[in-house]
């Protein structure tokens, strides 16, 4: 008899680095969670230039590549990935279940590790313009990966937005601007002295976007408030890393409320970057989703 995968102890939602470490080790003890994942494994690994600070790779590794070692340890235990759109997370206090809709079925649980990570926070600017426009603003840089002899601005002073601009400085007849607003460079030095010695990546320090627009070739035209002076930039993809937040949006009002106590009795785990906030470090969160996993069997079994 096939296996009823609509009612099951264990759920994970998100297949990142904690999500996928949570599925590993509740493997590891005979347990048998459901992963969902609406996108693809990895989470922001994915969108990752270099990563050097994971234990075991001397010589770093790109981040789709550690993405695609985690999917494939994944594979090795046979632990299924269901890729559906998780819509809604609900508790039942009656049953003591968790109930997930997601866009393909709804399931019943009475554990939940929630690994669903964070997402980009968004461009006011952007608000209110045509699709044609919008289509050619991103918040992650995994999708535009392969694009190639394209101007692109990236919007951001940190981290995240000068590993893009390295991301997308591989292929070198692309040029980019990195735009941000102040004078002071957030991201690590030896992110910024790598974009600083790349010839095709350009830093704009205290320019403000003001508007944007369409320019004369249909591509994007950007009004800039720059030192003394508004400049207009015409690009053809614009790329905003200005923060992200924690994501939250499918989990009920009645689980939020509930969020601390379930926690407290052994039946919610956060894992990844959903707990870890600005600290975003794949070894982190692989770190707590193993933690997760260890607390929640000792509680299955108390």
């Amino acid at each position: 008899m096939a296996e009823d995968k609509s009612q099951s102890q264990i759920a994970v939602i998100g297949a990142g680095p904690g999500g996928i470490a949570a599925a590993i080790q509740l493997k590891r003890f005979g347990l048998s969670p459901l992963v969902f994942e609406k996108g693809e494994i990895g989470g922001l690994l994915r969108n990752a230039h270099w990563v050097e600070n994971y234990p075991g790779f001397p010589c770093g590794i790109s981040g789709p590549d550690l993405a695609g070692l985690m999917k494939l340890h994944l594979e090795s235990l046979e632990i299924p990935v269901l890729y559906e759109d998780v819509l809604q997370v609900d508790y039942r206090p009656k049953e003591s279940i968790f109930d997930i809709i997601t866009n393909v079925a709804e399931y019943d649980v009475h554990y939940l590790v929630l690994a669903c990570g964070t997402r980009p926070k968004k461009l006011k600017q952007a608000e209110g313009l045509p699709l044609a426009l919008r289509e050619k603003i991103f918040y992650e840089v995994h999708p535009i990966l392969h694009y190639s002899n394209k101007h692109i601005v990236v919007v951001g002073a940190g981290d995240a937005a000068f590993d893009y601009a390295l991301n997308l400085a591989q292929s070198g007849d692309n040029h980019i601007d990195v735009v941000f607003r102040g004078d002071e460079v957030k991201a690590l030095p030896l992110l910024h002295s790598r974009c600083l010695a790349r010839e095709n990546i350009h830093l704009l320090k205290r320019h403000r976007i003001l508007s944007i627009g369409e320019g004369a070739a249909g591509d994007l035209s950007l009004s800039l408030d720059g030192p003394g002076a508004t400049v207009c930039i015409e690009c053809d993809i614009l790329l905003a890393a200005i923060g992200r937040e924690v994501e939250k949006e499918m989990a009920s009002p009645r689980l939020l409320d509930l969020e601390e106590e379930l926690m407290m009795r052994g039946l919610l785990y956060l894992a990844g970057d959903v707990k870890n906030d600005l600290y975003r470090q794949a070894s982190i969160a692989v770190g707590n989703g193993i933690e997760a996993a260890m607390r929640l069997c000792r509680d299955i079994k108390e």
